[in-house]
């Protein structure tokens, strides 16, 4: 099952670069790509355990970001520069696939 929107509310300054990257030892040898907040048309969910299943993990010291390799490739959780400035966001979204009201 598919479901769509014709934007994403996605906030870019969140969104780590290969500079952010260099600054961890432990992130040492990834290559993070240039992303263009408006090539992003998809988001994966948790409905699909086998894109996000990690095949490979990057531990750090206490409070420094980690990586995780999966089949889509590297994802970088964590605050990636070591001050406070970048603002904090999280999201959670449920569905309810039946549509039914009670």
């Amino acid at each position: 099952m598919v479901y769509t929107r014709d934007e994403l509310n996605i906030d870019g300054s969140n969104i780590p670069t290969q500079a952010d990257e260099d600054i961890w030892p432990n992130l040492a040898g990834l290559t993070i790509p240039e992303v263009n907040i408006d090539d992003i048309s998809i988001l994966i969910g948790q409905d699909c355990p086998e894109a996000l299943m990690p095949l490979d993990i990057r531990n750090g010291p206490k409070g420094s970001p980690f990586a995780i390799r999966t089949q889509l490739g590297w994802v970088i959780n964590g605050p990636m520069d070591k001050s406070t400035r970048r603002r904090v966001s999280v999201n959670f979204v449920e569905v309810n696939r039946s549509l039914e009201v009670n």
